[in-house]
């Protein structure tokens, strides 16, 4: 017996060579000539009221970030730095990690188990 082509509806899709998937479909009128580069214009709509005022002009987060720490500042009490004792000399030594010694120590794992 002889193994007949694939039917002409079914097409390969995972290996193979098809060619490329349509474009998306334009949107927009027929009359507009077609300009690449520019964004499409928003759509128009009737307004419902009048547009919202414009957010007060801040320079950046450093003033809220600043009247925060003010209200912070006031709202609790401090010590100041005189009160705290001066931090202990930096030395330097090699740090040991538990779990990275055990690795060292336990050798290689076990074999797989063979399969029958």
């Amino acid at each position: 017996m002889v193994a007949s082509p694939p039917p002409p509806g079914s097409t390969q899709r995972n290996g193979g060579r098809d060619a490329p998937p349509p474009p998306p479909p334009y949107r927009g009128s027929p009359s507009e000539p077609h300009s690449r580069g520019k964004p499409p214009p928003p759509p128009s709509r009737t307004p419902a009221g009048p547009p919202p005022p414009p957010p007060p002009i801040r320079n950046g987060h450093t003033s809220i970030s600043r009247s925060f720490v003010d209200d912070f500042e006031s709202k609790y009490s401090f010590h100041p730095l005189d009160d705290f004792p001066a931090p202990e000399e930096y030395r330097h030594f090699t740090k040991i990690y538990p779990s990275k010694a055990n690795r060292v120590m336990r050798g290689a794992p076990p074999a797989p188990p063979v399969g029958r």
